[in-house]
């Protein structure tokens, strides 16, 4: 489900213990989603732009990808740029998953109505 800014993924950032900030990627796609898709090759795949059969991982890409190097690693916005909860946009591309905030205005706009927090 995607919520009215068009956002199907959304970052919440949490103070840890040690004085760390945290920031955890909640899916709101669709089983199906492309977050979602991986490739049946039994070879696997090197490229992310091909026409091999792609299923639902069960789980999302992002999400996993954001748990195993961290969701700042992951971000591909302007240095600097303030933390701040809520809708991103997320991109993927042969080198893996990343992410930025939706502008401002779109956000202005989000008003999720629902949410389904991936396991992963």
């Amino acid at each position: 489900m995607t919520d009215r800014a068009g956002a199907t993924h959304e970052i919440t950032w949490e103070h840890a213990p040690g004085g760390v900030v945290a920031g955890r990627i909640t899916c709101l796609d669709d089983v199906g989603g492309s977050c979602r898709q991986t490739c049946l090759d039994e070879l696997g795949c090197e490229d992310r732009d091909h026409a091999h059969l792609l299923v639902d991982a069960g789980c999302c890409g992002v999400v996993a990808e954001a748990e195993r190097l961290g969701a700042a690693a992951l971000f591909d916005g302007p240095a600097g740029a303030p933390l701040r909860s809520g809708p991103i946009r997320t991109t993927r591309d042969a080198a893996g998953w990343t992410w930025t905030y939706l502008t401002q205005e779109a956000a202005a706009g989000s008003g999720r109505r629902g949410r389904v927090r991936s396991a992963a």
